[in-house]
């Protein structure tokens, strides 16, 4: 498969590769044979498979031929050939390949994350300054992500102000009504700053304009959820002064003059946040992404351990305060809706005796960060990872930390972590030694 030596192949039939080498010129090979052991010892009589002599120049890609393999199970292999002169090669050294878990059954791990504080949400009063520079310019609420939620959107159709209230479910929008703004927003105070507030309670959604009631809109399909923002095409506009109120109690609060962006998008200027053309701009602040953690025993002679893991966006691995692997963004890019890839680590030299730790950082990624011009949440709005660490010990005992409920997780220092917009990093959310016993 590409690859010296590799261990987590998930592949039925490993494809097989080998390079001649010769003093003499010209040298073809004529057919080759390959045998397979459990062992290095048992190459001379292999208890795997021996292909016998096969009469091929074939010495890439060449598929291995012999019984269903086992998974998490070592095999040792080597070649001979044959050239067109009839000459017999030595038996190369022996090499190796290590297959993976084979298949769902050999998964045990489950996904595991950090809700958003904001899937609490279900009744609060989103309160902002909005300017509009051109058309129009939405705000979020009750956001599943941006394709399940409702926006209100502020916007200037025909020369006067409007109030166009939308519901969108699974990305299919529907505007609710049009609301006439003009007794409230004169036509020569279309693109002054104004303030617009939205209380959602239950089933009802009541909006004021410049402190004047215009709407009461009641619709069930949302019962909570997050706040943003929004623009398409050419609209935009300016936000400032934006906060999320429960009763008495701040959920949250910006100013959006500081330079601070706590949206997963915009423009952080003096006057507000500018957010204009396809923009989908979904709250972020309170979104850090998670620190995972869970401590567990050594006791006895270790001889392998692996660990098996992917996530739901990327992921970062440690092992007693150290990293494990050197994989960037892993597990990749994939269509999450059909397959996820996941990577195997050799961590037999990371474990001590007694207490260890193995800790794992989340990141959006692909799966809820943004691609392109698509936005964010193209696939899923959080995080997750689903991770095994499987450990053999030379009495024949297994054992397995898989991801579960039994973790501990924590908001980490990472507020925002975007392919895209990049990364903001908080070093004071860092508890100290969280990966560590």
């Amino acid at each position: 498969e590409r690859a010296t030596d590799p261990i987590g192949l998930d592949v039925p039939r490993p494809r097989l590769g080998w390079r001649l080498d010769s003093t003499t010129r010209g040298v073809l090979q004529e057919s080759y044979q390959v045998r397979v052991a459990t062992s290095a010892a048992g190459l001379d009589d292999p208890d795997v498979w021996d292909s016998g002599r096969v009469r091929s120049r074939q010495s890439v890609l060449v598929p291995y031929a012999g019984p269903e393999l086992r998974p998490r199970t070592r095999y040792v292999w080597q070649v001979r050939v044959w050239d067109t002169a009839g000459r017999t090669s030595g038996w190369s050294e022996p090499a190796s390949w290590e297959t993976g878990v084979l298949g769902a059954a050999g998964w045990r791990a489950e996904w595991i994350g950090l809700p958003s504080p904001t899937e609490s949400w279900a009744d609060y009063t989103v309160q902002t300054t909005v300017r509009l520079e051109r058309d129009a310019a939405g705000v979020y609420l009750r956001a599943t992500g941006p394709a399940n939620a409702y926006m209100w959107q502020f916007s200037i159709v025909g020369g006067a102000a409007k109030l166009r209230p939308h519901v969108r479910v699974d990305g299919a929008w529907r505007v609710l009504k049009e609301v006439p703004l003009g007794d409230v927003v004169p036509v020569d105070r279309l693109t002054a700053p104004h303030m617009l507030r939205i209380t959602a309670a239950g089933d009802t959604i009541t909006t004021w304009v410049d402190g004047t009631q215009v709407d009461v809109t009641r619709d069930g399909a949302h019962r909570g959820g997050s706040v943003g923002l929004r623009t398409d095409g050419a609209e935009s506009g300016v936000f400032s002064d934006f906060s999320v109120t429960s009763g008495d109690g701040s959920l949250f609060a910006a100013s959006l003059t500081d330079g601070e962006n706590p949206f997963g998008g915009g423009t952080p200027t003096a006057d507000g946040l500018r957010v204009s053309g396809g923009t989908e701009a979904m709250l972020t602040a309170l979104d850090a992404n998670p620190l995972l953690r869970r401590g567990f025993q050594v006791d006895g002679e270790v001889t392998r351990a692996r660990i098996y893991a992917t996530a739901l966006g990327v992921y970062q691995l440690s092992l007693n305060g150290r990293r494990v692997g050197d994989h960037e963004l892993a597990p990749g890019w994939t269509d999450y809706d059909k397959r996820v890839q996941y990577q195997t680590y050799d961590v037999t030299g990371q474990l001590r005796p007694g207490d260890n730790v193995l800790g794992a950082l989340l990141g959006d990624g692909w799966y809820a960060g943004t691609i392109a011009s698509f936005g964010t949440d193209h696939y899923g709005s959080r995080p997750h990872l689903s991770a095994q660490l499987v450990v053999d010990y030379a009495d024949g005992r297994t054992e397995t930390v898989a991801t579960d409920g039994s973790w501990r997780a924590t908001p980490g220092p990472f507020r925002q972590s975007d392919l895209i917009h990049g990364e903001s990093y908080d070093a004071r959310r860092l508890p100290s030694g969280w990966d560590r016993p």
